[in-house]
C-alpha cells in the first residue's frame, strides 16, 4: 500500500544545487552523455517570461510516436510544471538532439497505465521516486496507480527537430 512517510518540499540550498547539477553538463555541451533517459527542458517563466531549465528523467520515450513522457515528482507545485501548463510549446534536448515539443498532461486512466508500465520496467527507480517525494510502496499495480495520482505525467510530442 502506498504510504505517506514524510512531508516533502521542493529542494533548497545544496539539495537544489545537486538537483540542478546535470544542467551544467548541457551547458558545457555534454548533455548528450545522459542519453534519452534524461531531457533538458527549456520552459518559459509564467510571471517573468524568462527561459528556465530543468533536467528530468524520461518515464518513456517512443521514437515511433515521436513522444516523451515525463513526470513532475513534486506534483503540481513544481515551478517547471506550472510554467509548462501555461506555456506548453517548448524546446527540449534529449541526448544530442534538440526538439520543439508540445506538452499536455496525460489523463488519469492513461497516467495509471504509464506509471504501472514504468514501475514494471524500472522497479528500483519507481521506488526511489516514491521515496524522494515521501512515500513508500510495495511496487504493486495498486500502489503505482496511487503514485500516478500524486505525480502528474506529461506527454511531450515532438513538433520539429533542430
Amino acid at each position: 500500500m502506498l504510504i505517506k512517510t514524510k512531508e516533502i518540499t521542493a529542494p533548497k540550498g545544496w539539495a537544489l544545487k545537486l538537483y540542478r547539477a546535470p544542467i551544467f553538463l548541457y551547458r558545457i555541451g555534454l548533455g548528450g552523455l545522459l542519453g534519452k533517459r534524461f531531457i533538458l527542458l527549456n520552459h518559459v517563466g509564467r510571471k517573468s517570461g524568462s527561459i528556465h531549465r530543468a533536467v528530468l528523467e524520461v518515464v518513456r520515450y517512443d521514437p515511433g510516436l515521436n513522444e516523451f513522457v515525463i513526470a513532475s515528482g513534486f506534483g503540481e507545485r513544481s515551478q517547471w510544471y506550472k510554467n509548462l501548463m501555461l506555456n506548453p510549446q517548448i524546446q527540449i534536448q534529449a541526448g544530442w538532439d534538440q526538439h520543439c515539443v508540445m506538452a499536455t498532461r496525460i489523463p488519469p486512466v492513461e497516467a495509471e497505465l504509464e506509471m504501472i508500465d514504468y514501475g514494471h520496467r524500472n522497479p528500483k527507480a519507481a521506488s526511489m521516486v516514491a521515496g524522494l517525494i515521501g512515500y513508500t510502496h510495495s511496487g504493486s499495480d495498486g500502489d503505482l496507480r496511487g503514485l500516478s495520482k500524486i505525480v502528474p505525467l506529461i506527454k511531450l510530442v515532438i513538433t520539429s527537430s533542430n
